[in-house]
């Protein structure tokens, strides 16, 4: 590519046609770099669907990439009907381009394009519930005034009657509860100093026999508990070497089968990159007998300066 073939971030156009060489843009190595210039600058661009000024800076870049496409499709057409021998490569090199392009394009707007169809199907919604909502509103709103005062005023009048009886019977319910609760207490507090005595003295004899039991059952445990630790120990150390010994089958199982798929793979690659080159030298006009003796010699490196890029 020329060092003059560069795009400009500034200006309404990302390239300047006179900085442009044709011929190195679509017969030689220029338009891959100059797209990826134009996919960098798409790619730094940070949208914001927000602000007007965000949407507004995604559809600029959006239509400043398909200027481009426009300024280099020109280009290429021009090219094209100045060079007939070269049409077919310079129309591959321009539909590459215009598709490149033209997903960049879709790429930058959208953001743009996902936030227009959501903000329609908002607005869309909201017209439709405020409409619904004022019609609802005006056919009910002054009956249903009308129905809640009268039922506050009666609801209002039968709360305060209920308010001052339930007061007057709750303080004489207190009170009585209160004089229950004092004699309730004093008894059930001598009972239960009674009982904790009998209870404490029975609980003693009662944890001394406990306690002889659960030391009794505690050695047995312990005994039983180490003779079953002995087996299982034993039983997991068989375990653990079977289990080490199917690994390291299943692991030399599967190194062989990765093994063999990388070779086969390897194969397949070789002979696809050497079939492309024989169908490339085929296109220059040379025989595919001819092709397949050139790509064979140099796979081999028998030909000077020339190496086949697996």
């Amino acid at each position: 590519m020329s060092e003059h073939t560069k795009i400009t971030d500034a200006g309404s156009d990302l390239l300047v046609v006179e900085q442009l060489n044709a011929m190195e843009l679509f017969t030689g190595q220029a338009m891959d770099p100059l797209i990826e210039q134009i996919k960098a600058l798409v790619d730094r661009h940070v949208p914001d669907v927000s602000t007007a000024r965000g949407r507004g800076d995604i559809a600029s870049l959006a239509r400043r990439v398909a200027s481009s496409k426009v300024i280099l499709d020109d280009l290429g057409k021009d090219l094209v009907a100045d060079w007939k021998e070269k049409a077919k490569k310079v129309d591959i090199v321009r539909k590459k381009m215009r598709d490149e392009l033209d997903a960049l394009r879709d790429r930058a707007r959208e953001p743009l394009t996902l936030w227009e169809q959501a903000e329609a199907e908002r607005l869309r919604q909201v017209a439709f519930e405020r409409t619904y909502s004022l019609a609802w509103d005006e056919a009910h709103a002054e009956q249903d005034l009308r129905e809640r005062e009268r039922m506050i005023a009666e609801k209002e009048a039968v709360f305060a009657r209920q308010e001052e009886e339930e007061r007057r019977k709750a303080e004489a319910e207190r009170l009585e509860r209160e004089r229950k609760e004092r004699e309730e207490r004093i008894a059930r507090e001598a009972t239960e100093r009674a009982n904790r005595e009998a209870e404490a003295a029975i609980q003693r004899e009662k944890d001394r026999a406990e306690k002889a039991e659960r030391d009794r059952i505690a050695a047995d445990a312990r005994a039983q508990a180490e003779k079953e630790a002995a087996v299982r120990d034993a039983e997991r150390r068989t375990r653990e070497e079977a289990d080490r010994r199917d690994r390291e089958r299943v692991a030399a199982e599967k190194a062989e089968r990765e093994r063999q798929g990388r070779l086969a793979a390897n194969r397949n690659h070789r002979a696809r990159i050497e079939r492309e080159a024989e169908d490339s030298i085929a296109e220059l006009g040379l025989t595919r007998e001819d092709a397949q003796t050139i790509v064979a010699a140099a796979s081999k490196g028998e030909i000077k300066h020339v190496l086949i890029q697996y």
